[in-house]
């Protein structure tokens, strides 16, 4: 069968290989996180407790925005007079990063995971402040638990869409790192956090960017412009490419929440205007707008050593199942990547009827440890590894001959581990239906084709 794609892009990343721009980010969230918390925005020293007033002539810093922190403190419910202001009350962690933090330091080994990690990772760069330890880490989770996502330009925009792997990829490639974010309660502690940034990213005050009035907005023209770009309509209107109301006196396109702008829909899908070959049996069509990733050479084994570099993907660790590895052994995988611009549902990429589906657990911020590797993006060259210990949703659909049983694997990672499946067993599904969405950042999927299939990718002309 031939797998039908848009025109082929190449970039397969979650951060840009471009270390100062990550460092200019953490800077910026490192620098605004201390103030936040009263703490001096270079020393890390304590100068108001929570609750105690910070006074911001104490904590004066040429890169801090007044405008962020009152946009971050008011998300936050911190209830500021108009016009300037020059003192505000130091917040305090969150419930769950609390418990965090306390779990850190009574337990022994986690406390080590952690110092180690600060010891193992390398200096932020001179004249940029980053995380000093752990204490200072979760700080700045707390800052972005109520900082809606914004948009921002070239290498800034891939840093800007995963705040929390920005601040964390600087460990992932350390031994502590991977030994601390494979650790299962380390990692439901993570998973907590990011539960309650999900949470605040479903309510109204998550919409504070969904403006053309900021620095950052998303419905400025040099962000409209980017996602309709991304989405293969360049010149056409932010309404003529998306779902959405452009009636709404708010301003924000009938948006209610940051979760409801990132997963919109596409104009077009719902009546299949937009899918290639859409009745044609003996092609599959890419199930999201991603960038392709690989397509494996080699058939499929059952298990594989899938924690050594470069190594094949091992079906029974991606499935969770040897029954159902065994149906794909020998078989062909196809991985592509999306970005924080490109449509985040899934689409039924054949004619068939789903017969399985299921969301496997997993890690968020664990990645292969490569002392070699000089890349600041340890995931996103970790992806084959990935397949097999991240969150996952799986949907089995036994498609019309002659592609047969085909199964979507689609990979939550770190922020973006929310995997939502919408349709159920027994489902018969179209090309183009809805299959289900990632929620709040870019990720990556594969199909995965048993072994009577021989699959090529064919680039598609056109929108």
């Amino acid at each position: 069968c031939d797998i039908l794609d848009m025109a082929a892009r190449n970039v397969c990343r979650f951060l840009p290989n471009d270390q100062a721009a990550i460092n200019e980010f953490v800077h910026n969230v490192v620098i605004h996180s201390r103030v936040l918390h009263g703490r001096h925005p270079v020393t890390n020293k304590v100068v108001a407790q929570p609750g105690e007033l910070v006074v911001l002539s104490k904590v004066a810093h040429n890169d801090l925005s007044l405008r962020h922190l009152r946009s971050r403190l008011s998300g936050a419910g911190v209830v500021l007079s108009e016009g300037p202001f020059d003192a505000f009350p130091a917040q305090e962690l969150s419930d769950v990063l609390r418990e965090f933090l306390e779990f850190i330091e009574k337990d022994s080994v986690t406390n080590m995971l952690f110092k180690q990690m600060f010891e193992q990772a390398k200096p932020p760069a001179p004249g940029q402040q980053g995380s000093k330890d752990y204490v200072d880490l979760l700080n700045q989770f707390n800052f972005i638990l109520s900082d809606p996502p914004k948009f921002a330009t070239g290498a800034s925009a891939m840093v800007a869409a995963v705040p929390y792997y920005a601040l964390l990829s600087r460990f992932c490639n350390t031994p502590s790192g991977f030994t601390a974010f494979t650790d299962p309660t380390i990692d439901g502690f993570l998973r907590r956090m990011l539960d309650e940034w999900h949470a605040f990213l479903l309510t109204e005050a998550s919409t504070g960017m969904l403006t053309d009035k900021k620095e950052g907005g998303w419905f400025t023209d040099e962000a409209v412009k980017a996602m309709v770009d991304s989405a293969g309509k360049p010149g056409k209107l932010f309404q003529d490419v998306f779902v959405c109301n452009p009636s709404d006196p708010s301003g924000k396109y009938g948006f209610k929440d940051y979760d409801s702008f990132f997963t919109k829909e596409l104009v077009g899908l719902q009546n299949k205007e937009m899918i290639e070959d859409a009745y044609n049996k003996e092609t599959v069509n890419m199930p999201c707008s991603a960038n392709i990733y690989t397509l494996t050479e080699q058939p499929l084994k059952l298990e594989d050593r899938f924690w050594i570099k470069e190594t094949p993907y091992s079906l029974r660790h991606i499935l969770g199942s040897t029954e159902e590895a065994r149906r794909f052994e020998g078989g062909t995988l196809f991985q592509a990547m999306l970005s924080s611009l490109d449509y985040h549902g899934w689409r039924s990429p054949v004619i068939g009827r789903v017969v399985k589906t299921l969301v496997i657990p997993g890690t968020h911020y664990a990645g292969l440890v490569d002392p070699t590797s000089e890349d600041p993006d340890p995931i996103s060259r970790s992806q084959d590894f990935v397949t097999a210990i991240s969150t996952r949703a799986l949907i089995y659909i036994e498609a019309e001959p002659p592609v047969g049983l085909v199964v979507f694997v689609g990979v939550g990672l770190g922020e973006v581990s929310t995997c939502e499946i919408l349709v159920k067993d027994g489902d018969k599904v179209e090309k183009g239906d809805k299959l289900g969405y990632f929620h709040f950042g870019g990720s990556t999927f594969c199909l995965i084709f048993n072994k009577n299939v021989r699959v090529q990718p064919v680039v598609c002309d056109g929108d």
